[in-house]
């Protein structure tokens, strides 16, 4: 029986460096947030609250996306996983 013609440990490495630049950008995104808003404690008023929310608004969609990535990133490694069992499985039948 053929085989799938794919290199699965390729795959799968480029599925965890996904995960790995997901959670490194979790963490730049929430340092940056926390740094910008440092100042805002000398801020008062409507002011310093709209940029406040503004802020929190944009880390959320950012760390929202940032999950989806790293979830991808894992499921495409299952998906490796698994794909690379059945060809095995496959393989090893006699037709």
């Amino acid at each position: 029986m053929t085989k799938f013609v794919c290199d699965f440990d390729a795959v799968r490495s480029s599925a965890i460096s996904l995960t790995k630049v997901a959670d490194s950008l979790i963490s730049d995104v929430n340092s940056y947030s926390n740094a910008i808003k440092a100042p805002l404690n000398e801020w008062t008023g409507s002011a310093s609250e709209s940029f406040d929310n503004f802020n929190s608004d944009c880390v959320k969609k950012t760390l929202d996306y940032t999950e989806e990535i790293k979830s991808f990133g894992k499921f495409i490694k299952e998906a490796a996983d698994k794909i690379e069992e059945v060809d095995n499985e496959l393989a090893s039948l006699d037709f």
